[in-house]
């Protein structure tokens, strides 16, 4: 007898408990529209509480109004109980394109072992910059309970997938991460070749020059006209047509110099330009101003920002503002995106002709200048070196980092012949400043080219100066 009521009495107790935890429950969350479950345990088993009503979607991820998503996010939902799924339970349409249930791997436990978590894998990665809508069809979705209570109302949420970093808007080879690439396996003899000629050019020192200027434009900039040298563009088919009409900032330079004024004859004489209204990257080489409304160049060179370039670029055997046919404005680091906290791009690097394999190259550069070294090992125009993943970052300050981060996610790309391996935008005209960043033109001299891997090695191309631009 005294057992038994001991028993009826724990019996009580718990009821009371129970009790106590639903009303609770009822004043925490008073207009909570679906089911909570809660679990309570003791030494006689799991009550599985549920507190009436249909399920709803307690969270997503990414979070509606989400902004800058990555392209290969999987959603994540969760529910505020465990729910089962039949049928097309979802849509998902992104300003790219539907992506169809189909297509789509899905996650999360059904039938007696559902789950509140579902997570959404598309077998094909968001694009940059799209608008993605998914919807969860109420019809669909129902609790585990008896009876079954299907969603009140569908739910539907918006996210935005981040625009391409960097000045140009479509994935191309210097926006590209190379992070997870596996090392080439010529890695070790080129690095080896490199040091043997003695590294970088300067003293073997990874030295940086600021003498480029990357300048900003609209439409509201003052245009000049561009006229070609004798012979312009070498006599090749690699330039754009001239006279050209240009926006040039009435506060700009050309590099190297403190106005548009350049001694064409001993210094390259860059002009870079970005026209944000009409989206174009425009490049002059050798280029000086003649009077007060035109220049004078050696060639001159339009990019499109939105366009989505093939990999020969402008053209295999095409020369561009640079040697190796890339564009100079997409690799070169400014002390504004330093500031932010991102590098988005590959950086731009150099050597001495002599420690540069002749006549060839390898994409993403088209074209190179005068490398002269026969060593078949010695890296050629268009060489992607990345920082090892394992270089200790621990002596550089936290603006540093955020190159060295970009060495080892995007790397750098041999794209000109010279003794300054480095080349960051001159910060005469930006926001943020070199000096207050902590970063000089020896920031980095300490690190070797033994502190680099060579990754995404594409084959070989002969070079020979035959430019055949592409569409």
């Amino acid at each position: 007898m005294k057992c038994l009521i001991e028993r009826l009495f724990a019996a009580l107790l718990l009821a009371v408990a129970l009790g106590h935890a639903v009303s609770a429950a009822a004043q925490i969350a008073p207009n909570l529209v679906g089911t909570y479950s809660r679990k309570v345990h003791g030494s006689a088993g799991t009550l599985d509480l549920q507190l009436g009503g249909a399920p709803v979607v307690l969270s997503t991820n990414p979070a509606p109004n989400a902004a800058n998503v990555d392209t290969n996010v999987n959603i994540a939902i969760v529910f505020s109980e465990r729910v089962t799924v039949s049928g097309t339970w979802f849509q998902m349409a992104c300003t790219s394109g539907v992506r169809t249930p189909a297509n789509t791997a899905v996650s999360g436990n059904v039938g007696a072992n559902a789950g509140s978590t579902f997570t959404l894998d598309p077998n094909v990665d968001f694009v940059y910059g799209d608008i993605c809508s998914v919807t969860l069809l109420a019809n669909a979705i129902s609790d585990i309970n008896d009876p079954l209570h299907t969603m009140a109302a569908d739910f539907a949420f918006t996210f935005t997938v981040r625009a391409f970093g960097g000045l140009f808007e479509q994935p191309l080879p210097w926006n590209k991460d190379v992070s997870a690439l596996p090392v080439s396996a010529r890695s070790n003899a080129i690095i080896g070749a490199l040091q043997s000629f003695g590294g970088w050019g300067n003293g073997n020192t990874l030295q940086i020059d600021f003498a480029i200027a990357l300048l900003f434009a609209d439409n509201t900039t003052p245009r000049r006209t561009i006229t070609g040298t004798s012979p312009y563009c070498y006599g090749g088919p690699d330039c754009d047509a001239v006279p050209l009409q240009m926006p040039i900032p009435a506060n700009g330079n050309t590099e190297g110099s403190a106005g548009y004024t350049c001694p064409t004859a001993s210094e390259d004489c860059h002009v870079l330009v970005v026209e944000r209204d009409e989206k174009k990257l425009y490049e002059l080489y050798n280029a000086t101003a003649v009077g007060a409304n035109s220049f004078i160049a050696l060639g001159a060179f339009v990019w499109d920002l939105t366009k989505q370039y093939p990999p020969e670029l402008r053209g295999d055997q095409c020369t561009s503002a640079d040697a190796a046919g890339l564009p100079i404005a997409a690799l070169l680091p400014t002390a504004d995106e330093v500031a932010a906290g991102d590098v988005p791009h590959s950086l731009r690097f150099i050597l001495p002709n002599a420690r540069m394999k002749k006549s060839v190259f390898v994409h993403p550069a088209t074209h190179a200048g005068g490398p002269s070294s026969a060593d078949p090992d010695a890296p050629p125009y268009g060489v992607r070196f990345r920082l090892k993943a394992s270089f200790n970052e621990t002596p550089y300050n936290a603006n540093a980092k955020v190159i060295l981060r970009a060495l080892k996610k995007y790397g750098m790309i041999l794209s000109d012949g010279g003794n300054i391996a480095l080349t960051f935008a001159d910060d005469r005209l930006s926001t943020a400043k070199w000096a207050a960043l902590g970063i000089d033109s020896h920031t980095f001299n300490s690190i070797g080219v033994s502190n680099f891997d060579v990754v995404d090695l594409g084959a070989e191309i002969s070079l020979t100066y035959n430019c055949v631009r592409a569409p």
